[in-house]
């Protein structure tokens, strides 16, 4: 959300029409982007999570 917000406040200065359709353009692009790349992160956290508890030793059990 930053990085869109930075974006936007780069491309203040146009204010031509299709400028300004290529600026919203610009950071929907943007804010997809970071969006998932943050949904890619977590779903990567929460598989190496699973995957330690999976694998973590339990009690009472030789491995």
């Amino acid at each position: 959300m930053a990085f869109a917000l930075l974006a936007y406040l780069m491309l203040q200065g146009v204010t031509s029409l299709k400028t300004q359709l290529e600026r919203h353009a610009a950071i929907a692009v943007i804010g997809h982007v970071v969006l998932g790349a943050e949904a890619g992160y977590f779903a990567g956290w929460a598989v190496v999570f699973l995957n330690r508890y999976r694998n973590a030793a339990k009690p009472g059990i030789a491995p």
